[in-house]
């Protein structure tokens, strides 16, 4: 039997099915103020509590994923923090590092690397080919969790270093969640590229410089 851990929760609960695409989310350290974060988590966390409570069936991943939305507005309208990424040098030295294990790890679809947070989408499905047995104890598979270790690592080390800074760069965890079918790796390939336009910072997402899509992935 697979080691391979496929669900782990910290504040939010990660499903990481094997071979899954995924959709996910990380932000700068300090980006957002406790108080704000607290609020989003505590509404959050009382919808999930109501759903249950009530006789109705509800689905757990659409209360996640209007929590999500909520996060990421509060990311685009927050005034304070810091706003590294939307320095060209430091946003280069991040895409370099997404960049780095396409192919390897993952099929890259598409990434947005916004003043404060990033969005990716990676098809790790790649992993599956050949021989291999995901069941098997010695399956040699990278999970979603370590590939964001060693992007997150990187990319902190190598930007604090260009910054003259020290300290934590990233916020520890990331919010991910995996594509159940086509139709939602197109709505996350649209609210990908189309962020900075959502934010207010360009017209059209072709204008923003650290947007990037697989051709062929653009549903038009």
């Amino acid at each position: 039997m697979s080691k391979i851990k496929t669900f782990y929760r910290r504040k939010l609960p990660h499903i990481l099915p094997i071979g899954a695409t995924f959709f996910i989310t990380f932000r700068l350290y300090g980006s957002l103020p406790v108080a704000v974060l607290k609020k989003l988590t505590d509404k959050y966390e009382e919808r999930i509590k109501k759903a249950y409570s009530s006789k109705e069936d509800f689905k757990q991943d659409a209360i996640e994923l209007e929590y999500f939305e909520e996060f990421d507005d509060a990311l685009h309208q927050i005034k304070t923090g810091p706003k590294w990424l939307g320095e060209t040098n430091v946003a280069q030295i991040l895409e370099k590092e997404i960049k780095k294990y396409d192919g390897v790890f993952y099929k890259l679809i598409t990434y947005c690397i916004m003043p404060n947070h990033v969005h990716i989408l990676i098809d790790t499905s790649i992993q599956l080919a050949g021989d291999g047995d995901p069941d098997a104890e010695d399956f040699e598979y990278t999970q979603v969790a370590d590939i964001m270790r060693r992007i997150k690592g990187v990319s902190a080390f190598r930007i604090n270093r260009y910054l003259q800074r020290s300290g934590s760069f990233w916020e520890s965890e990331s919010y991910d969640s995996y594509m159940r079918c086509e139709k939602d790796v197109r709505n996350r390939v649209n609210y990908t590229i189309y962020n900075p336009v959502k934010a207010g910072l360009v017209l059209d997402w072709r204008e923003w410089s650290f947007t990037y899509v697989c051709f062929g992935e653009l549903s038009q």
